[in-house]
């Protein structure tokens, strides 16, 4: 892009384009992120179920960490470790846009990522507006 609009801008601008053209599917992710090779199959198989899903993001430095905790909402605890995630599914958690699947009836319902958060936040907020719709955000 010919000016600087930040993450914000850059995942609006590239989902904006990718809904424009029509796809159903849209795979967000930070240009830092390194996915499993079999991440976007493993996300692919709860399409069905859920419109907004997240994968475990770990830690490359210390494959036993997680990059950034998730919530258990059952047990109300942050998991930080990787032994610490037992079930296949967290609800209500995520860590938006490093490996983030989402769908196309979502982004048609909740609209683009903000690009006036620049770099910080608008993962966040993008989650969040899905939740106030009532899509259910999964881990």
């Amino acid at each position: 892009m010919p000016k600087n609009t930040g993450s914000a801008g850059g995942f609006r601008e590239g989902l904006k384009r990718a809904y424009e053209k029509g796809y159903e599917w849209f795979w967000l992710t930070d240009d830092d992120g390194y996915p499993a090779e079999d991440c976007l199959e493993n996300l692919m198989k709860y399409k069905e179920k859920y419109l907004f899903l997240s994968p475990l993001v770990i830690n490359r430095d210390k494959l036993e960490e997680l990059s950034f905790g998730i919530k258990d909402i059952e047990t109300n605890r942050i998991l930080t470790k990787v032994e610490e995630v037992k079930k296949e599914i967290y609800f209500d958690t995520a860590n938006p846009f490093n490996g983030t699947l989402v769908s196309r009836y979502l982004v048609s319902k909740i609209g683009f990522p903000m690009q006036e958060f620049f770099i910080w936040g608008e993962e966040v907020e993008f989650m969040r507006r899905a939740m106030k719709h009532g899509f259910k955000v999964v881990t």
